[in-house]
């Protein structure tokens, strides 16, 4: 998948934020909510309290800068299709926060 004109791996992002110690699983998915605003969204089930700023220094010594999500959405267990797959259509629509200026 290609952003502004950059390759995602939504592949290494799963695997590189799933080897993070607390973390069970992980999926990453991409939002588009207009033309200029696309997000990579990473959703965590984690053992523990998640320290997001940790996370985000680990991912940044793994991927590179266009790779790291944009938000972090904690869940207490993974949606799953029939197949045992993860279910990336039931996974709930992340809460953003807008900051204005």
């Amino acid at each position: 998948m290609k952003i502004r004109g950059l390759r995602i791996e939504l592949g290494e992002i799963e695997n590189t934020i799933r080897e993070y110690p607390g973390i069970t699983d992980c999926v990453a998915l991409v939002k588009k909510y207009s033309e200029n605003i696309i997000l990579i969204i990473a959703y965590v089930v984690c053992k523990s309290d998640l320290k997001v700023d940790g996370l985000k220094g680990y991912l940044k010594k793994h991927l590179p800068d266009y790779m790291i999500p944009n938000h972090f959405e904690r869940i207490d267990e993974m949606p799953l299709t029939p197949s045992g797959k993860a279910d990336r259509k039931a996974l709930p629509e992340p809460v953003i926060e807008v900051r204005s200026s």
